[in-house]
């Protein structure tokens, strides 16, 4: 969508900076654009451990009285603890947890808007008070009014606007072929694309006791949980793709930390808190990813899924055998790929969509 009539300042016309600012948004879509989340003197002290955090602006939501949201994809979960009289089934059950014997919820989407109707947001904005608000249902960003029932009003931040790397990069050009017949590692995890030094993430408004030693680890996970998962989502992806079996495509291994890896399938290796992942990235050829999430490694190992699945149904599409490979990647693997992932997951669908999106 662009932001060029959405994004308006009457009262800064005649202002260099705005007019240029202006120019260049209109060569922008949502989802080149980067923000990065600070904290402002209206941010709890509960939220600071977690300070900076950063995300990828996907759509705006409009509120009934025309007020603008950005719904933005974090670039790593946030934990929020829920109030006292929070409906734990309000939120989904696979973000729960519990710190410190309080119920939280690892939000992994914002809404923000400008505090002041007549300073808006535009790019390359730095240090700009917004009104922060934690997504709990990610429909909401498909909504046409902002439900608010879907969010948790958070408190306020400061946030620096501008293009993300792929958006701001001249003359980058695209890979002919992202050769998925190999087994390749998905989208994994994009490389930062900060817009300045800061970052950070919203606040909780209102009284929550403050948790001793700061936000919680996600929990540890062993090989059996990772493969019981595996099975889970390779169950939700069957269904999907047709006549295309789960035993046709390479599916993520357990490794023993030490051991030397192996090209024929994916692999992971859990080291106490720490998971690490082995496959092929579509351009760049293996390498190793390594988190302390264990959300994480189950998204590398789906999205892989999805990925392997999509290409082995593209490539039985009536029209593959008149596309050469490349174009079979763009209009049939691709996007099917993309489709799979948000079938699973919409929030997992929008990170295989960003870095989809980067690849072709």
């Amino acid at each position: 969508m662009s932001a060029d009539d959405e994004i308006q300042d009457p009262g800064a016309a005649d202002d260099p900076a705005v007019a240029e600012s202006r120019a260049l948004s209109a060569s922008w879509t949502d989802d080149d654009v980067y923000i990065a989340l600070s904290p402002s003197p209206l941010t709890p002290a509960d939220w600071e451990p977690q300070l900076p955090i950063e995300g990828t602006v996907l759509n705006r939501v409009l509120a009934p009285a025309g007020r603008q949201w950005w719904f933005v994809l974090l670039d790593s979960p946030l934990l929020q603890r829920l109030p006292a009289d929070a409906d734990p089934g309000r939120y989904p059950a696979q973000y729960r947890t519990l710190h410190d014997g309080l119920e939280c919820f690892w939000a992994y989407a914002l809404l923000i808007a400008t505090a002041d109707p007549d300073d808006p947001m535009l790019l390359g904005a730095t240090d700009h008070l917004v009104d922060v608000a934690v997504v709990v249902d990610v429909s909401v960003r498909e909504d046409p009014e902002l439900d608010t029932s879907k969010v948790d009003p958070a408190g306020q931040g400061l946030v620096e606007i501008g293009l993300s790397e792929r958006a701001a990069a001249a003359g980058g050009g695209r890979p002919e072929s992202t050769d998925p017949e190999r087994p390749s590692s998905g989208p994994g995890e994009p490389a930062p694309r900060h817009v300045g030094a800061g970052s950070a993430t919203p606040a909780l408004r209102g009284a929550l006791p403050e948790a001793a030693g700061g936000p919680a680890a996600p929990p540890i996970r062993t090989p059996v949980w990772v493969l019981s998962e595996i099975h889970r989502f390779g169950q939700l992806l069957s269904p999907l793709v047709g006549d295309v079996a789960i035993s046709e495509i390479p599916l993520p291994t357990p490794l023993a930390s030490g051991q030397a890896p192996s090209q024929a399938v994916p692999q992971f290796v859990i080291d106490g808190t720490t998971y690490s992942y082995y496959s092929p990235h579509p351009r760049d050829g293996y390498a190793w990813r390594t988190t302390t999430d264990p959300q994480e490694l189950l998204y590398w190992c789906v999205d892989d899924i999805a990925r392997f699945l999509a290409w082995r149904w593209a490539q039985r599409a009536p029209s593959y055998s008149s596309m050469s490979e490349a174009m079979a990647q763009r209009t049939l693997w691709a996007p099917y790929w993309h489709v799979l992932m948000t079938a699973v997951d919409p929030i997992w669908g929008a990170r295989t969509g960003r870095a989809v999106r980067s690849f072709l």
